[in-house]
């Protein structure tokens, strides 16, 4: 099977990862369906509020509550997903999607030894499962069980023998049990299976210098220097073990180029905030000395590199990009950033020659990772497979659009853009990226309005919000835009304009209670007792909080239902809610029903409160009284 292929036949995979639809569906299925479809577009928030929605309307629905949970313990709120996971699991025991997903939430929240009880749980289930076993492993290990880590982590590695990573993990609980021989051994087995991993190297260095081994760890420490010759710690450590083995020369050449890198490295962190600041041309002047002097310093070239590109000198950074290439070959963003400028000047066959090729085999193989990752909601991982596929296909727009895809769902929104804007360059006319772009844009709006609302700026998010519905094809499709507009009309006072988008996005989704209770209080301070009623009424009974029972009341006293009036009002009270108002209503209510020694009880409370009403019928009742 061709790269090519491959990716034709994945094109259908691409395109549904693209759609997205927000009309509200009525089955438990739908709204499932839908969610998957959001989560899929990194709309996390927009599918955590559509299974809401649809728990509501479905409460005993075990799927929906089940993906739901999941969705939100990997979104952060894993509180309110644990409550949700164990909801489902007490009608459904020993689920294992639901065990490992509670496992997931106990370890977000610190609590190691309730992971660790349920993975066990998984673990018995499952006793092939690599990963499964090396989760518990890991949980251990986080709880301090060290001991008890050491069986599964040695069935990981067992069951999976070419995970560097299970011998990594491993050969670290062997050492902190003091077993050092067989933790070397898994830290070699580790090396062999990814033998360019300078951090391993490393590790090994360190472990020959605490066995008193000067002369192997200094082959290891120069090994890690070479893989990567900008970091200078590993030029710090040799300068020390150099000094140990009374090499002053070397010790001193390595001493200063562990400085240098450091100033360098210094130079690079103030270049940054530069940067950020929107001051590029300081940052170049800044890090250009740096990088012309140290040509191993990566990762101040690449930076450098970068705002040349965006600040129009095209040919400086090219220049610095070969010479990454030039010095590093592995170096695959240098190699793709300096084809793209060799593509706009029309040089196809130079920016094909620069970038070199991956092996047919490695290209099909890094589409199915990326799209198996991309599954498992990993879009750093899924963007790092897609990459190494755009090395042999810089000039395939779909590639483009999936990296695309994976940047939003990061949040890189920015990078996003600049990588649609290529793709659209390379297809023009093509609507799938239009598609895309204008999405983009659309959240980045989105977002902007989301702070401004946040902080409680109402003018600007309702000038940033109304033109984000009024946008093509965003035009009262999004119900939590329209609700939000609503809110700001309602801070600013435009109470007809809060009733009527209030209105509008109750009759998109109905079930939003928050919205519903507002609207009830909107048309309560504009006098419409009798709407107010019916849209508390609305409120189940055993939701109602106490302040809408007083509310009831309090639109039930202005219509004249005194006796209803008096019964939502008491609810309010036996509630705990004691406001000056309620105890002034009840009163009132009760005199009208000739329970008068009860209701002046009330009232003296609610003057003693200082509620100025109150207080004025007394003085009536007094007058009166004399």
């Amino acid at each position: 099977m061709t790269c090519s292929s491959t990716i034709k036949s994945l094109g259908s995979v691409v395109l549904l990862l693209f759609a997205s639809r927000t009309a509200l569906s009525q089955t438990a299925k739908e709204y499932q369906q839908q969610a998957s479809e959001l989560a899929r577009s990194y709309r996390f928030a927009e599918a955590v509020e559509l299974l809401q929605t649809g728990l509501r309307l479905h409460p005993g629905n075990l799927a929906m509550a089940r993906q739901l949970g999941v969705l939100l313990v990997r979104t952060g709120n894993a509180g309110e997903g644990e409550r949700l996971l164990r909801e489902a699991l007490a009608r459904q025991p020993h689920q294992l999607e639901l065990l490992d997903a509670l496992a997931e939430a106990a370890l977000r929240q610190g609590r190691a030894s309730a992971a660790v009880s349920l993975l066990k749980d998984v673990s018995w289930h499952r006793p092939e499962d690599a990963q499964v076993q090396y989760r518990l492993a890991h949980a251990l290990f986080l709880g301090g069980e060290f001991q008890r880590a050491l069986e599964p982590a040695r069935r990981s590695v067992e069951l999976s023998p070419r995970d560097s990573a299970l011998h990594r993990f491993y050969s670290l609980l062997l050492d902190i049990q003091g077993k050092r021989e067989e933790s070397y051994q898994q830290l070699m087995e580790a090396h062999q299976l990814d033998p360019q991993d300078d951090s391993i190297l490393f590790q090994l260095g360190e472990r020959e210098r605490l066995a008193g081994r000067l002369s192997e760890s200094v082959e290891w420490f120069r090994k890690a220097s070479q893989l990567d010759s900008e970091n200078p710690l590993y030029r710090s450590v040799l300068s020390e073990v150099y000094t140990e083995l009374g090499q002053k020369d070397f010790a001193a050449e390595e001493a200063n180029r562990a400085r240098e890198l450091t100033e360098a490295f210094e130079a690079y962190a103030r270049a940054l905030g530069l940067a950020a600041n929107g001051e590029k041309q300081a940052a170049a002047d800044l890090l250009g000395p740096f990088v012309r002097r140290h040509p191993e310093f990566v990762t101040g070239s690449m930076f450098l590199a970068g705002i040349y590109s965006k600040t129009g000198r095209k040919q400086e950074a090219l220049d610095l990009y070969l010479a990454v290439v030039g010095r590093y070959p592995a170096q695959s963003t240098a190699r793709q950033e300096a084809a793209w400028i060799l593509v706009q000047k029309g040089q196809y066959q130079q920016a094909l020659r620069t970038l070199g090729k991956l092996t047919e085999e490695d290209s099909t193989r890094s589409l199915f990772e990326a799209y198996k990752r991309e599954e498992a909601m990993d879009y750093p991982g899924a963007l790092a497979a897609l990459q190494r596929v755009q090395t042999e296909n810089p000039l395939n727009s779909d590639v483009l659009l999936w990296i695309a895809h994976c940047l939003r769902a990061s949040g890189e929104h920015r990078q996003a853009l600049e990588v649609l804007g290529k793709a659209g360059k390379l297809g023009r006319g093509n609507t799938r990226i239009q598609e895309q772009t204008r999405q983009v844009q659309v959240e980045q709006q989105r977002e902007h309005a989301s702070r401004l609302f946040q902080s409680g700026q109402w003018r600007a998010a309702l000038r940033e919000l109304t033109a984000l519905v009024e946008m093509p094809r965003e035009r009262t499709t999004d119900v939590a835009t329209i609700l939000q507009i609503a809110y700001c009309h309602q801070q600013l006072g435009n109470l007809n304009e809060a009733l009527r988008h209030y209105r509008m996005g109750l009759r998109m989704d109905p079930g939003a209670s928050w919205a519903r209770q507002n609207l009830a209080g909107v048309l309560y301070q504009v006098g419409r007792y009798q709407e107010a009623a019916n849209e508390w009424e609305r409120v189940p009974a055993k939701l109602r909080p106490p302040q809408i029972w007083q509310q009831l009341g309090f639109c039930y006293a202005y219509l004249g239902r005194h006796e209803a009036a008096e019964t939502s009002l008491q609810i309010a009270l036996n509630s705990g809610l004691t406001t000056p108002a309620l105890l002034y209503h009840l009163g009132v209510t009760r005199l009208r029903r000739t329970r008068s020694e009860d209701a002046w009880r009330l009232i003296r409370r609610s003057a003693a409160a200082n509620y100025l009403p109150a207080k004025s019928l007394l003085k009536q009742q007094t007058r009166l009284s004399h």
